[in-house]
């Protein structure tokens, strides 16, 4: 039986030159080995990959929410083992983890927080004065944003001036592991997820491979429709959610370690927004 290795050019190849193959890519789960490789489309709505954009998806049938996915290569830190003790697991339920710029936030070490809200609403910045607030060596994974002028100016209205808090813009998921584990860093900034081609449980496997880490926010993008990719998936990973409103305010709208019944809004300090 001859075996047969299947690429990203094999598959454009196929594309090109098979449109009744092509057409079959179009419906998700038709041809699950060929739909998984050629997937290079996603419906923001259920998720659905498509190997073309499509005005309206197959599966959910909303329109106007395909979008390129993309998917980082394999990093050697995907091998690592997920090692811990029962204190520490003991301690990711009752210890507490003070960030100080959000008072009202209650976090145990080891929390997996994400943010979002829509574009220029100030998740960035709501990010930034949360890891300056957090003591001890910290980073920023700005993917969205390279080191520069602009980043520079954020991080000046924001009064991040500590020689610990680390900036890092293009950078592997090995390479950010090793500056991470070589500064002994407490909380790590990945913004924004969809650029940096984190998926949920690639976040949570980074909080237990680096010993030292006890924080990772995450800041996800949304669309026009305010949906965010791969929504469901980090609500669900996610220890707590935070949302960014209009008007420079934030909601708490999940948490595993307080109650979120009755949270409402709460202004950014300084009314600072980027």
């Amino acid at each position: 039986m001859l075996a047969f290795k299947w690429n990203v050019r094999t598959i454009s190849e196929i594309l090109e030159s098979d449109p009744i193959l092509s057409n079959l890519l179009l419906i998700p789960n038709t041809c699950p080995v060929l739909n998984d490789l050629a997937a290079q489309f996603l419906c923001l709505n259920c998720h659905a990959r498509f190997g073309a954009h499509v005005s309206w998806c197959t599966a959910c049938g909303e329109s106007g929410l395909c979008v390129r996915s993309f998917s980082r290569a394999m990093a050697a830190v995907d091998s690592l083992a997920e090692e811990t003790d029962a204190r520490s697991l003991a301690a990711s339920v009752w210890g507490s983890l003070s960030v100080r710029a959000f008072p009202e936030l209650a976090l145990s070490p080891g929390a997996l927080l994400v943010v979002h809200g829509p574009a220029g609403a100030g998740k960035s910045t709501w990010a930034a004065r949360a890891l300056d607030s957090v003591s001890g060596p910290v980073l920023l994974l700005s993917s969205e944003e390279p080191p520069g002028p602009t980043l520079a100016a954020r991080l000046a209205r924001c009064s991040v001036k500590r020689g610990d808090f680390a900036v890092v813009g293009r950078a592997s998921v090995d390479q950010l592991v090793e500056i991470a584990a070589r500064r002994s860093v407490v909380a790590i900034v990945v913004d924004s997820v969809q650029i940096a081609m984190f998926t949920p449980r690639d976040l949570r496997h980074l909080l237990a491979v680096l010993p030292s880490l006890q924080l990772l926010i995450a800041v996800a993008q949304e669309n026009k429709s305010g949906i965010i990719a791969g929504k469901n998936d980090l609500i669900h990973e996610a220890d707590v959610v935070v949302g960014i409103v209009a008007g420079g305010s934030w909601v708490l709208e999940k948490s595993r370690y307080q109650d979120v019944a009755v949270a409402s809004p709460i202004p950014f300090a300084n009314g600072i927004r980027a």
